[in-house]
């Protein structure tokens, strides 16, 4: 084994990490927010920034485009367009998901918007072969598949899959309330989790025509009812499902083949008195997990994951720069985690040590911009 003078080694490093930084570039981010009622201030819409990955620093915030609660959003692949649910309901009660498409300038025009088939969207996504665009409606206990058009449009909705099932909070889990759908990475499913009857459920569904099939092809309880599951993350293979669970600030494990989920573990996010878990992220490695708590105050909580059965370790749990973190991204360089904090309406900046998985807040990084609920970056572009 050859070993080299210290100086010489350091001077390797510098140029590495000098032509990673070269090779950065920065990328475009979509935020959707929450918008106020008429006459009062605050968010108008969707807002655009860009964000440095050599720096992780942000560009000055830009209106992209003029709407009604844009709570979520998903970007097409091809760069092209960008898909919004819309929180709030139009004036005869019926609620939209919106397509647009990408300018130049990172404005954004509008395509057209279609009705979701039930109320309360909070969640939507985009098929891995491109052509379909799913969502959840919460507060309409369903969810819904739309074709994309060739010019980006969204279809009337093909299907729109009514939910059944309650659970144990005589509150909140009196019904279904499905909060986020997914498509499997490599087979025709739908996952979804729905808070309203503590599962995880996967549909079955049409690539060609987008038709989801009314009955589920697997679901599974959490093993400790009350939990909610609100958000999922699904490894590149589909084998292993993390689901962030609303009421109890906890993260369950588990194991699908396909046909069946077996959760394996269940782990709380932060300090026993972290509850209100709302987003959740594998790290591009595949190495670490995050998830993100609302109260006390916003927090974020960090795993470790093992290779070998995909059980969690905890790692860490740290403020998330400000106060209700809906929503958090991490960039495909696995670099930097970008939490936004709808209740401070601020993005904060966090570094990832790349072998640890451990976060560090940017000081003075953060991004203003009116209560964001979510940010989606255009890595195609």
């Amino acid at each position: 084994m050859r070993f080299f003078p210290r100086r010489f080694t350091l001077a390797i490093s510098l140029i590495l990490m000098a032509a990673t930084n070269l090779s950065a570039e920065p990328i475009r981010a979509y935020i959707g927010t929450s918008t106020p009622k008429p006459g009062e201030e605050g968010s108008k819409g969707i807002y655009t920034a860009t964000f440095d990955t050599a720096t992780g620093t942000w560009s000055e915030t830009a209106l992209a485009a003029e709407c009604a609660s844009p709570g979520f959003l998903a970007v097409h692949p091809n760069g092209q367009w960008v898909y919004a649910v819309h929180a709030v309901r139009r004036a005869d009660g019926k609620s939209e998901v919106s397509a647009f498409a990408i300018q130049s300038d990172g404005t954004l025009t509008l395509l057209n918007s279609v009705e979701t088939g039930g109320h309360g969207p909070c969640h939507v996504s985009i098929d891995p072969t491109n052509g379909l665009v799913f969502l959840a409606n919460y507060g309409g206990q369903s969810v819904a598949s739309f074709k994309i058009q060739s010019d980006g449009r969204l279809s009337d909705s093909v299907s729109v899959v009514k939910r059944e099932g309650s659970s144990v909070n005589e509150r909140r889990q009196k019904q279904p309330a499905p909060h986020s759908v997914y498509p499997h990475p490599t087979l025709p499913l739908l996952l979804n989790a729905d808070l309203g009857t503590d599962e995880v459920v996967a549909y079955a569904y049409d690539r060609a025509s987008g038709k989801l099939d009314e009955n589920p092809s697997a679901s599974a309880k959490l093993a400790i009812l009350g939990g909610g599951p609100r958000h999922l993350a699904i490894t590149s293979d589909g084998k292993r499902i993390y689901s962030a669970n609303e009421m109890h600030g906890t993260v369950s494990a588990f194991q699908f083949d396909g046909k069946t989920f077996t959760e394996f573990q269940q782990s709380k996010i932060g300090p026993e008195d972290a509850t209100s878990a709302a987003e959740i992220r594998l790290h591009p490695s595949g190495k670490f997990l995050y998830a993100s708590t609302r109260a006390p105050t916003g927090g974020i909580g960090i795993f470790s994951i093992n290779d070998a059965d995909g059980k969690l370790t905890p790692a860490g749990f740290v403020p998330s720069g400000g106060n209700v973190p809906r929503n958090f991204e991490v960039t495909s360089d696995g670099r930097w985690l970008l939490a936004a904090n709808s209740g401070t309406s601020n993005i904060a900046v966090f570094a990832i040590d790349p072998a640890t998985g451990a976060l560090t807040q940017k000081a003075d990084a953060d991004l203003q911009v009116p209560q964001p609920m979510c940010v989606r970056f255009v890595e195609n572009q």
